[in-house]
């Protein structure tokens, strides 16, 4: 049981640990979150993932991070290019 409750805290601190710096690279480009989770279950192999993943758009008018896809910003509400 103690094998079993060591393996548990090992693994925890590691998606914690990886996770966490994972997401310090991933938010450089508004992508904290998808940063987080591939590093969390890649370990260093997902900090590469999270250094290379693309730029979140963002709104001209406003910065806010917006969908690739919208037709107008959800915190501004002026229609995107």
């Amino acid at each position: 049981m103690a094998t079993l409750l060591c393996a548990a805290i090992a693994c925890a601190t590691w998606a914690v640990g990886w996770g966490a710096i994972g997401h310090l690279l991933g938010a450089r480009n508004g992508r904290g979150l998808e940063g987080a989770v591939a590093a969390a279950l890649l370990g260093p192999f997902g900090l590469l993932v999270a250094l290379f993943l693309p730029a979140a758009p963002s709104c001209p008018f406003c910065g806010g991070a917006v969908v690739s896809r919208a037709v107008r910003c959800r915190h501004c509400g002026k229609a995107l290019p």
